[in-house]
């Protein structure tokens, strides 16, 4: 087992930063990054090479599931009879079905989920009014995330039947709040990212960021493309692109919920 590929979903970034960083600790092995965060990517990359021997697949949580996105690109995914590691960070709030929900469809295609983890990373909704776990991943628990990565792979190299290295993943529950259909809840809650004219320069990096493809020439926003994901609020780098929430209901219930910083949940 030497060849492993690393599937990652990262609208903000988080995700590919722990993706990086287990490539950089596996430097015995053979690791390519497959970052779908762009549209055009996952629409060409649905089949993993015939070389690749161990896959791992990084995404966010969104409202206590998966992005609608990667749901879909994981049901066209062409992958069968392979070990595979889960890693879904979240802002520090809740952890859903996102994880039960991802080994459910990678285990339809007659995959084995060998393991599986929830990361805290820093809330996609951070700013002057939201702060929650504004500095995780931190060093130390990404070298814990390395740590379990190989743990992984080194159970998966020790059995003589790959069955065998199957994980149970609570199957969790989503929060009444959350329940509403994925491209409807952000957009009830916050505004699509509004530009500054007069700060911008052009430099288009919100179009090329937006995962959806949801940002025309004009730099206007299709406000039933836009998932919220604040890339284009994170990469501009004049501070062009803000955004507001609809109601301070949103808000208060993330302060609240994410006050206290949770511990990473590890299954193997």
């Amino acid at each position: 087992m030497n060849n492993i590929a690393c599937i990652v979903f990262s609208p903000t970034g988080g995700n590919l930063k722990m993706i990086k960083s287990i490539k950089t600790f596996l430097d015995d092995y053979n690791v390519e990054i497959y970052n779908i965060t762009k549209p055009q990517i996952r629409e060409t990359f649905i089949e993993i090479p015939k070389k690749i021997d161990y896959v791992i697949i990084a995404f966010p949580i969104y409202a206590d599931t998966l992005p609608d996105i990667v749901t879909e690109y994981l049901n066209k995914l062409l992958i069968s009879n392979l070990p595979v590691s889960l890693i879904a960070g979240y802002g520090n709030i809740h952890i859903g079905k996102a994880l039960f929900n991802a080994k459910t469809i990678i285990e339809a295609k007659g995959n084995v989920v060998c393991s599986a983890c929830a990361i805290v990373l820093a809330h996609s909704y951070n700013g002057s009014k939201l702060q929650i776990a504004v500095n995780e991943p931190s060093n130390e628990k990404l070298k814990a995330l390395n740590q379990f990565i190989l743990k992984s792979i080194n159970k998966v190299k020790h059995v003589s039947q790959l069955v065998i290295c199957n994980t149970e993943i609570p199957e969790g529950h989503i929060r009444l709040l959350a329940k509403a259909p994925q491209k409807l809840f952000p957009q009830i809650f916050i505004k699509k990212p509004k530009v500054i004219h007069e700060r911008c320069n052009h430099c288009n990096v919100c179009i090329n960021m937006c995962p959806t493809a949801a940002i025309d020439n004009e730099l206007n926003i299709d406000n039933g493309k836009c998932i919220r994901c604040l890339a284009c609020v994170k990469y501009c780098r004049k501070k062009a692109r803000l955004f507001k929430t609809r109601t301070q209901i949103l808000t208060n219930t993330l302060m609240k919920e994410g006050k206290d910083l949770k511990k990473n949940a590890f299954f193997i």
